[in-house]
């Protein structure tokens, strides 16, 4: 449909605020809890995925699984936001990759998915994460969320294309 994807720099950390939702580890225990969450959130405007609750349990679990992985969740008992990533070492620090933030269509836009961004950034500064990376499209509601947050784009990264040639959008 011809989206585009911009690539979103973090250049700074921000401390969580002091009245916070419980945040907590996400384990492969919250599995399914994180799938339905997923399914949820990316089946729905602005992405009209088509995720079934078994394809998105293996990429979560794919995630789940891979080397520096850290990943957080809120809501007890069903999982109703989650932001989750891996480190990787770059030269002297680390860097992390930013692959998921959701929350359930029902909680957004009051305030979890900032609680859950600025935790996950003040976790990463404990461990020596200098800088957060991902990928979003443009023009939608997560890009300005990530741009609120200190995220800027980056004039630097070329997006991939498939082994076809292909790019993120075709």
């Amino acid at each position: 449909m011809g989206e585009q994807t911009s690539m979103l720099v973090i250049a700074r950390f921000k401390m969580p605020p002091s009245t916070m939702t419980a945040i907590f580890k996400l384990r492969e225990s919250h599995l399914t809890a994180c799938s339905q969450l997923s399914v949820s959130v990316f089946n729905s405007e602005p992405w009209c995925e088509n995720w079934t609750l078994e394809t998105a349990q293996a990429r979560l679990l794919h995630l789940f699984q891979s080397p520096g992985f850290v990943g957080f969740g809120t809501g007890t008992p069903a999982v109703i936001g989650l932001v989750l990533g891996n480190w990787e070492p770059w030269e002297d620090h680390k860097l992390f990759y930013l692959r998921e933030i959701c929350i359930h269509p029902a909680h957004q836009r009051q305030g979890l998915g900032s609680q859950l961004i600025k935790f996950l950034l003040t976790h990463l500064s404990q461990i020596q994460v200098r800088h957060v990376y991902l990928v979003t499209q443009k023009g939608i509601l997560a890009e300005r969320f990530y741009l609120k947050h200190g995220f800027a784009p980056s004039e630097r990264i070329l997006m991939p294309q498939s082994p076809e040639g292909k790019g993120l959008d075709g």
